[in-house]
């Protein structure tokens, strides 16, 4: 059986059945780099967390996931739709 992709038109009703994370790596003023770990609702496009640190480590990855927990509302089991960064082949994601 062909698996298809997760997209907002078939990720099921609701909103936040679909986030999507992303880390983006900016440079900033002083020449130094600032990473901004995002989650978006696929559906809404809403942004829903942001953390940012002048690391992209696990610790930053922990903070956004933490953070997204905590603005689920109840029963709220969403699919996590990523990149396949390092950051999302991690065994803590």
């Amino acid at each position: 059986r062909e698996r298809q992709p997760v997209t907002p038109t078939n990720r099921g009703p609701g909103p936040l059945r679909c986030p999507k994370p992303d880390v983006t790596q900016v440079r900033l003023l002083d020449h130094s780099w600032g990473y901004i770990s995002a989650i978006i609702d696929e559906a809404s496009r809403e942004v829903i967390t942001v953390i940012v640190r002048n690391s992209a480590n696990k610790e930053q990855l922990h903070l956004t996931l933490d953070d997204l927990a905590k603005k689920l509302p109840a029963g709220v089991t969403p699919i996590m739709h990523s990149d396949q960064g390092w950051q999302y082949q991690t065994r803590e994601y």
